[in-house]
């Protein structure tokens, strides 16, 4: 039994059962995702079973699980619709489950408290964005953006606050690679934030600009010579997709 503190009260928690609740859940994942198309009549009961589960902070394996879970429901419903084998289902169907799993994503990402998990909601929310194509609509893709913004502040934060205490007296060696572990970690996050935006660009190109036009802000600092080359590297990835997929519509944002 493992205590863990909520508030002001303290709470028990059988990890046995937690952990068999993460394999359980990463089973689902790997049926889904082994079986395709084929899982199509397990998508609803799965689906509403595994999103609540993207908040379940008292074990990270579980939320994981759930994360890794989303994209591959929605590969299963666009297989079977687009297959045929989707019990009479069109892509009004897909559409439902990416409303229910996309904004599901987004809200998950804000309130993720571990930074590595938090990149596998961005890795996933690349895929589900993919799978979802442009049946997401404007007011979702502002949500995603939103989303993003608020990922790319909070990473930014977290890095001066280390840059803070690596300036601090009492700084070691022992904490120095802990702060190295954990500022790569914000690189794998800004890594997928620029994956994701990247597919937002490819589906949507000049659709996107005016978005696009709001992330710049958030994205020219990032060239700065204080940023970490992969900093750099990815925004300039960002920029070139926008170039190639807008065009000449991208010249009065870049």
């Amino acid at each position: 039994v493992e205590t863990i503190t909520l508030g002001d009260k303290r709470i028990g928690i059988r990890t046995s059962l937690l952990e068999e609740k993460a394999t359980a859940c990463s089973m689902l994942c790997c049926y889904a995702d082994e079986l395709k198309e084929g899982f199509f009549p397990w998508i609803d009961q799965v689906a509403t079973t595994l999103v609540p589960l993207l908040k379940f902070y008292f074990h990270d394996e579980v939320r994981k699980a759930a994360v890794s879970a989303m994209p591959e429901l929605l590969r299963s419903a666009k297989l079977a619709v687009e297959k045929g084998q989707a019990q009479g289902r069109d892509n009004s169907y897909l559409k439902q489950l990416s409303d229910y799993i996309v904004p599901a994503l987004v809200e998950a990402m804000h309130k993720e408290p571990e930074t590595q998990i938090c990149a596998s909601i961005l890795e996933s929310l690349n895929e589900s964005i993919q799978m979802s194509g442009t049946l997401l609509d404007e007011g979702q893709v502002r949500y995603i953006v939103e989303g993003i913004k608020e990922v790319i502040t909070a990473s930014s934060n977290r890095r001066t606050e280390r840059t803070e205490r690596a300036n601090a007296e009492d700084f070691d060696s022992e904490e120095d690679e802990l702060l190295r572990e954990e500022n790569e970690q914000e690189d794998e996050i800004f890594d997928q934030v620029g994956d994701c935006l990247g597919t937002l660009v490819k589906t949507f190109k000049t659709y996107f600009l005016p978005f696009f036009d709001e992330l710049s802000v958030y994205l020219t600092p990032m060239l700065g010579k204080d940023k970490t080359s992969e900093e750099r590297r990815v925004t300039i990835c960002i920029f070139d997709d926008v170039a190639e997929h807008c065009r000449e519509a991208a010249v009065r944002v870049l």
